[in-house]
């Protein structure tokens, strides 16, 4: 009897196998509808296999600083996430960061640094209250740590820009000289140079190519890069616009202009350099300098002292 139910259960089981071979998947009713209007095979996109395909970071980490950042907004009003969005803009955006992102490694350091503070009190054998002194340092610093990375990515960013706008502004003026409108002369110099400042005249050229008047674009670059050279610039020139004045005359003025302060810049911190360079000479020379000096008679000074 066993052997004879043994038998029908595995006829059974062939037999659906076969029948589920031969009956496959089911078509979806979009691939058959395009494969209806292109008349071509269509394959079938599934997206567990989508989702497989990405990289680990976009899989894993991507939807974990996204729960994060969901759960640290809730302590942050309007005005913090605002100013947040406008960092973030000054900076460039470093790889494409959003304020949610800038809020889940806030958080995700806040973690971290906090777990490795708990870890140090307790490898120093503190005491309890010395231990959750070390979490709150270490939650503290973890908080601020993306904010002060972002600002000196800022200053970086500004200084760039400071560097090369003499340069650039040389160029706008030569190319308006030769023919060229103000528009045509910046895309003239983004072919021309490829940095900071040439890519934010790519997006005012793009902006006044989308239908945005150029007072307002130009606005835009002075709120998005906050350096204060550019933003006299960018009034000079919407001020000749305003005014009907030639803007090959302003741009060759503001070029002047730009060399004269960089040149004053430079000279600012080479006044400063000698302040600067005392501190590590006087740490770093004095203290090599005595052992040679005083070195010799150390020997006899303590046996001098010990009688």
């Amino acid at each position: 009897m066993e052997a004879l139910l043994l038998a029908l259960m595995s006829g059974v089981g062939v037999v659906l196998l076969c029948v589920g071979f031969s009956i496959g998947e089911s078509p979806d009713a979009v691939v058959v509808r395009l494969q209806q209007f292109t008349g071509k095979q269509v394959k079938a996109v599934n997206l567990r296999d989508v989702e497989l395909a990405a990289a680990p970071r976009d899989r894993i980490f991507k939807p974990m600083v996204a729960r994060v950042s969901r759960l640290v907004s809730n302590f942050h009003g309007r005005n913090a996430l605002e100013r947040m969005e406008k960092q973030l803009l000054m900076a460039g955006n470093p790889n494409g960061m959003t304020v949610e992102d800038l809020l889940g490694w806030k958080g995700f350091a806040v973690l971290f640094l906090g777990a490795f503070g708990g870890f140090m009190g307790w490898r120093m054998h503190g005491s309890t209250l010395r231990i959750f002194l070390f979490i709150a340092a270490g939650m503290v610093a973890g908080y601020f740590l993306p904010s002060l990375l972002l600002k000196q990515k800022i200053k970086g960013r500004q200084k760039a820009i400071l560097k090369v706008l003499p340069d650039a502004i040389d160029m706008l003026s030569i190319s308006v000289e030769a023919g060229l409108g103000f528009d045509s002369a910046m895309g003239r110099l983004s072919s021309k140079m490829k940095n900071e400042l040439t890519h934010e005249f790519d997006r005012v050229s793009a902006e006044i190519r989308m239908g945005r008047r150029r007072r307002d674009a130009l606005r835009n670059l002075v709120e998005r890069t906050g350096v204060d050279d550019l933003s006299a610039f960018v009034n000079a020139i919407i001020q000749a616009d305003h005014l009907g004045v030639g803007i090959s005359k302003v741009l060759k003025t503001q070029a002047q202009t730009m060399r004269v302060k960089r040149r004053q810049r430079a000279e600012e911190r080479a006044h400063k350099a000698p302040v600067k360079m005392m501190f590590p000479l006087v740490g770093l020379l004095f203290p090599p300098l005595m052992i040679i000096i005083l070195g010799p008679a150390l020997p006899a000074l303590m046996h001098g002292m010990s009688h």
